[in-house]
């Protein structure tokens, strides 16, 4: 059996690491995998650095429709058409755009939701539905069933498979050893925040909340990780005007792409994501896993993770006011921030360890492959 993870994108967000997660764990077993990058990006020298084998496919051709589709199309057709082959397309518009080539092919198909669609989305996406589709939260199990047809849904497979993390990786350690490997201050606290510049993730609202936090006594950084995606930098340059605006030049940083995501988070003293909306975010999970408090809006599936004033706290996404009172407080209080995260990292791992996931989903594997 060959296994193909088709990624949700040329960049390394959530959904594209979960694939190569994914394609590395189908590898270490022994199975034929290939990863299939939606274009030129940094995707691709990830797969090199995994040592994963890997092709390329032109989603931005697919969605643009016309002849350049067609051909693509027809591309993907002959290199999957025999037997042998199941497909996982890790993205509701990759699979909508996709899906009618697995239709007319022997190929086995998994179509994975990462991230919040409309119902016309949903039914879009998967008018030719693959055998199973999976769900990185319950809540969109939920949305997913409001809006197929009844006759779709009684020949399909749904089901939530939460999000995990590689507790390898991520873990709790000693955070002042941690803080030096990666530069980070030692005299005042660290907030970290990971996550694509992108205006709905909620950068803007951390930089705001770090003011307000300057404001009521407590002299911290923001640390930002991540990119804008698209190969654009226009709401970077809001970012970077927002942050000369409020006078935090020597208290924000921009840390662009990072490798060392654990060794940030073991030296954050607190992670936040403002978001407007989410899937189940990686970069909680791994914040959790590795000993570092959490305050995120309770949108998507994260209150499915966060439980407020218990494994974090839940702070609407444009509460500015909000994130810094709260940080405010958890700086302050190291018992309180002791028992979030003990309790979340428990939950870690009770429930969400890449173990765990991986076992659930080559069980969907087992049962789509067997028809």
């Amino acid at each position: 059996m060959h296994y193909h993870q088709f990624l949700d994108a040329a960049e390394l967000g959530g959904g594209t690491l979960y694939a190569l997660a994914v394609a590395d764990r189908l590898k270490a077993t022994a199975c034929r995998v290939t990863a299939w990058v939606g274009g030129h990006g940094p995707a691709s020298a990830e797969c090199d650095r995994r040592g994963l084998a890997h092709d390329r496919y032109d989603q931005p051709g697919l969605r643009s429709g016309g002849l350049r589709a067609a051909v693509e199309l027809a591309r993907l057709w002959v290199r999957l058409r025999g037997r042998g082959n199941l497909v996982h397309v890790h993205s509701c518009p990759a699979y909508g755009v996709t899906g009618r080539v697995w239709r007319r092919t022997a190929a086995r198909t998994v179509g994975h939701v990462h991230s919040q669609y409309t119902p016309d989305d949903y039914r879009w996406a998967f008018r030719d539905p693959p055998h199973a589709i999976v769900t990185c939260a319950g809540f969109l199990v939920k949305q997913v069933e409001a809006a197929l047809p009844a006759d779709t849904l009684r020949r399909i497979r749904l089901m939530a498979i939460p999000n995990a993390v590689d507790v390898g990786r991520f873990f709790p350690g000693d955070k002042a050893t941690a803080k030096q490997a990666v530069s980070a201050p030692t005299d005042r606290p660290m907030v970290l925040m990971a996550a694509n510049l992108a205006e709905f993730k909620g950068q803007l609202t951390a930089i705001r909340a770090m003011q307000e936090l300057r404001q009521l006594g407590t002299d911290a950084e923001l640390w930002l990780a991540g990119i804008e995606r698209g190969g654009v930098t226009t709401f970077t340059d809001r970012v970077t005007a927002l942050i000369a605006e409020l006078g935090l030049g020597d208290r924000v940083r921009l840390l662009g792409q990072r490798a060392d995501m654990p060794d940030l988070m073991r030296a954050a003293d607190a992670v936040v994501l403002p978001s407007a909306t989410e899937g189940l975010p990686l970069t909680l999970l791994e914040a959790q896993a590795s000993g570092a408090p959490v305050l995120a809006a309770p949108v998507g599936g994260i209150p499915e993770i966060v439980a407020d004033e218990s494994t974090g706290f839940l702070v609407a996404a444009d509460d500015h006011v909000g994130y810094a009172r709260r940080l405010h407080e958890l700086l302050r209080d190291t018992a309180a921030a002791a028992r979030l995260t003990a309790a979340a990292l428990e939950q870690i791992r009770a429930h969400h360890t890449w173990d765990q996931l991986f076992a659930r989903l080559r069980g969907v594997y087992d049962d789509v492959l067997a028809g």
